[in-house]
């Protein structure tokens, strides 16, 4: 009965009334139990405790969608239970804990400690602007039990989802048996998943090697890699949680083309499932590593089978929106941008996935080259082979029995997108450089190697205590400046903002915010369930998401807004769009006095830097002063418009056809005022520039790219109110 007591000892957990205690109590609760089945029926050879998490998340990944109308906390609760009374029946002993156990241990707290800005924590709240999109979803299934299919009920606009919700189902699943938020739930589930990453690069260093060299890649993972770091500090969680299931899918394919049985296949199938069922971004190097170790090793088909058998609820809401022009145009600037188009910047990269990994790695592998060459029976004699390593791959087939050329086939398939990027466009949709990135997992497995050999040559443990202690103070420190200084963009003022909207506005009510990342107010639809006229996902590229919510409007529209937002054009556009409220912060680009002085505005509340206005009906006037006809102004060639002998006037508005692309820079009596961004869309836009108080005003244009068509120009007098 001793399963069944630790059973009830974990749900006794649940009861308690702390948000932290509660979820990582139904974390090993529901991935635990599963996870020793997995093991128990499909890798008998594994007793790592820690590898049953691993496991067990992919399991409940691929559960989530299978009940993905009925996402409720009970349904994985209750399989733990018959978990852990069939483990109980077959009269499993519990796991040992093993030296391997603790060194994990260890490493999984390392990580924790780095994977979330804990000097900046405020109420478990994400660092960056990542997540503030996935939880719109995980907060949709936690009203509706159910995977969503749009961006309903705040954006509804978007029909659309083409990212997979595996990780979403489980945040929903986590915060619906806890008291915990959304927030709170995804943040520990993502630091949770990404500290298992350490685990999965042991699994895959023992299924290549030995237990000791997994055990020492998981130490090089967690210690030497500034990959996982990286992605913490910006709050990527989603990615990290698909490369920890990645990483561990590359190792099941591994160890069922050793056994090659139908208990491994199956495994390898569900951890393949649950990778695509998590992210896309790890699906693709995946996926490239599957089809090319497949060309090596044609018996791993019945793998692919169970894959899809696995996958059909993922596959069945699987689709790709096609990019729009003004999306394609986003998407081919970023790639360039993020594409390694010099040697400084691969060496920038390079240096960036962790200077210690990569000189270790590279110290290793001529090692692990010269045993491709070194007969088998010469092999049997090396100090490494001394510790009964787990036995090898395809062993009867010449020179694809050795790890070394799974590891470079692995490392190829993160190598491929970023050449292949070079000539096909698709490709501008996806991440290359973080794709590349993923390759300190290979590095990594090196590193482990190359760690075992040294210590079995020096044997002196002052070398890796000193190792140890230099990567945390790398990784607390950063000496290299090599990682994102991001924390969480909300303070408690902003806090107290949220608990303020969500009592005293309904549903549905709009906000004006001036940015779309890196403040406060792009928090408000995810902890106050609000829409805001700049969200996060505004620049997200898929699902179509800039066009359903009119980027290139919006963008000119918030442009005036922030120039000018006491005047009736502001008014105008406030009131096409539905706002109600603006809120402001210390990092918005506004002036509050401009507020505050304001009838047009009424403050309802305040605290420290935080500002929420709601909007009035006393609009202050704007009399057109001067006219002038527009004309075509050609690319490269500055144009002059003069409006002499002006009364009065303060504000000159620029009315003109969005077509072509390419900036084009606005000058008012010779000082630059402003750039105009044209998204081509052939809509009419129109901006506004304030101006001193002068009686003759000159106005220069000048295009970069492409003819600019201005239809007109005016010259406003504004009272202020």
């Amino acid at each position: 009965m001793r399963i069944i007591l630790v059973w009830v000892i974990l749900a006794a957990c649940l009861l308690l009334p702390v948000d932290v205690i509660q979820i990582v109590a139904a974390l090993v609760l529901f991935t635990f139990f599963p996870g020793w089945v997995m093991c128990h029926l499909f890798d008998p050879g594994e007793e790592n405790l820690v590898t049953y998490l691993v496991y067990g998340v992919g399991f409940m990944t691929i559960l989530v969608y299978y009940s993905g109308f009925l996402v409720y906390w009970y349904i994985p609760a209750a399989i733990s239970l018959c978990c852990a009374l069939f483990l109980e029946k077959r009269r499993v002993p519990l796991p040992r804990i093993s030296r391997s156990t603790f060194l994990l241990g260890g490493c999984i707290i390392f990580m924790i400690t780095y994977l979330y800005p804990w000097r900046k924590f405020i109420a478990f709240y994400l660092p960056g602007d990542e997540m503030k999109l996935h939880l719109l979803f995980i907060q949709s299934i936690l009203e509706t039990h159910a995977l969503p299919s749009s961006y309903a009920p705040l954006y509804p606009e978007i029909s659309h989802i083409g990212h997979p919700l595996g990780f979403h189902g489980m945040t929903a699943l986590l915060s619906g048996v806890s008291s915990a938020s959304p927030i709170t739930a995804s943040t520990i589930f993502g630091l949770f998943m990404g500290a298992l990453g350490c685990v999965s690069v042991y699994l895959l260093g023992k299924t290549l090697f030995s237990e000791k060299i997994g055990c020492a890649a998981a130490f090089s993972f967690a210690f030497f890699s500034f990959l996982s770091h990286q992605l913490g500090a910006s709050g990527t969680y989603v990615i990290l949680a698909g490369i920890t299931l990645q990483v561990a899918a590359a190792s099941t394919l591994v160890c069922a083309n050793l056994h090659r049985d139908r208990a491994h296949y199956v495994l390898a199938g569900i951890m393949c499932a649950a990778c695509f069922s998590t992210d896309l971004t790890s699906s693709i190097p995946l996926a490239l590593f599957f089809l090319f170790y497949l060309v090596f090793n044609p018996s791993l088909y019945p793998v692919l089978a169970s894959f899809t058998l696995f996958s059909i609820p993922q596959l069945a809401r699987f689709s790709l929106s096609t990019p729009t022009d003004l999306e394609k145009r986003f998407l081919e600037e970023w790639f360039h941008q993020n594409l390694i188009g010099t040697p400084a910047e691969l060496q920038t990269v390079l240096f960036s996935l962790g200077p210690l990994l990569v000189l270790f790695a590279l110290l290793q592998l001529p090692l692990e080259g010269h045993k491709i060459f070194t007969p088998r029976h010469r092999e049997m004699g090396e100090s490494v082979e001394k510790e009964q390593p787990h036995p090898r791959i395809c062993i009867s087939h010449g020179y694809r029995n050795q790890p070394i050329i799974i590891l470079c086939i692995y490392w190829i398939s993160f190598s491929v997108p970023l050449l292949v990027g070079y000539l096909v466009p698709f490709w501008h949709t996806l991440d290359l450089t973080l794709l590349f990135r993923m390759s300190v997992i290979p590095l990594a497995v090196l590193s482990g190697s190359f760690l075992v050999r040294l210590h079995e040559h020096m044997r002196n443990i002052w070398i890796f205590i000193g190792l140890v202690v230099l990567c945390a103070v790398i990784h607390q420190s950063d000496p290299f400046l090599t990682l994102s200084q991001s924390g969480p963009t909300v303070t408690e003022d902003s806090l107290s903002a949220y608990r303020w909207i969500e009592e005293n506005t309904p549903p549905g009510t709009m906000f004006c915010n001036f940015l779309s990342h890196g403040d406060s107010s792009t928090w408000i639809p995810a902890a106050a369930g609000r829409r805001i006229f700049l969200p996060s996902h505004l620049y997200y590229h898929g699902d179509n998401a800039m066009s359903r919510l009119h980027l290139a409007e919006r963008f000119t529209d918030a442009a005036v807004l922030n120039r000018i937002p006491d005047s009736s054009f502001s008014y105008d556009i406030l009131a096409k769009y539905g706002i109600s409220y603006v809120y402001i912060d210390e990092k918005s680009p506004v002036e509050k006095s401009a507020f505050i002085d304001s009838s047009l505005y009424s403050l309802e509340f305040h605290e420290g830097t935080v500002y929420i206005f709601s909007l009035t009906d006393e609009v202050p006037s704007c009399t057109p002063i001067q006219y002038q006809p527009g004309k075509e102004v050609w690319c490269g060639r500055k144009s002059f418009f003069h409006f002499p002998n002006l009364p009065s006037g303060t504000l000159l508005v620029i009315n003109y056809r969005d077509e072509g692309v390419g900036n084009v820079d606005v000058e008012i009596n010779g000082t630059y005022v402003g750039t105009l961004y044209r998204f081509n869309t052939s809509h009419h836009f129109f901006a506004v520039f304030v101006f001193e108080d002068t009686q003759n005003l000159t106005v220069s244009v000048l295009p970069y790219e492409n003819t600019f068509e201005i239809e007109y120009l005016v010259v406003y007098e504004c009272l202020s109110s």
